[in-house]
């Protein structure tokens, strides 16, 4: 018995390719894409916005004591905090200093590719490090004056020896 006519299921595979040879179809889809993906979006984005504007008070600043007060009954130790942020803050002083090394060797040959990633590794590191320094900071603080309110990552950037604390402050301990 003879089988029906079907079309051959080469054909959308070539025509697939086929799109991709026209001039800027690839931007094109990319471009029609991105339009989708936004637009799906912005009704979560408004509903969001809408719910944090009709909140009283959306930011409440804690002192130190109220933060200890919310905190789990099985939340790790403020002293194991405080040492674990220390021990990532090295690996990230080691780490920097390698990227950092990179960076050097990668200009000094002249080669642009290692050296944009190696400034990029440079950039994490230095976040890495200024986030554990921050909380130690902050855990320090804290105890020191635990009825102030927690400062911000902006007010320990402004502080005049922020770049001794991040290097040195009892980094060898």
């Amino acid at each position: 018995m003879k089988q029906a006519f079907q079309p051959s299921r080469i054909k959308p595979p070539i025509r697939q390719m086929a799109r991709y040879l026209i001039p800027f179809y690839p931007l094109f889809v990319l471009l029609l894409s991105m339009r989708r993906t936004m637009y799906s979006g912005v009704p979560l984005l408004r509903h969001q916005w809408m719910s944090h504007r009709d909140q009283e008070n959306p930011e409440r600043i804690l002192t130190f004591s109220e933060a200890l007060a919310c905190r789990s009954a099985d939340a790790l130790p403020l002293d194991e905090i405080e040492r674990l942020s220390l021990k990532r803050k090295r690996i990230a002083l080691i780490s920097a200093f390698f990227a950092l090394c990179s960076l050097i060797g990668s200009v000094l040959g002249g080669r642009f590719f290692p050296a944009c990633m190696s400034l990029l590794a440079l950039l994490y590191c230095a976040l890495a490090l200024i986030k554990y320094a921050h909380r130690t900071w902050q855990i320090e603080r804290g105890r020191l004056r635990p009825d102030c309110p927690m400062a911000s990552l902006r007010e320990f950037l402004a502080r005049p020896n922020v770049g001794w604390y991040l290097l040195s402050h009892r980094l060898f301990d």
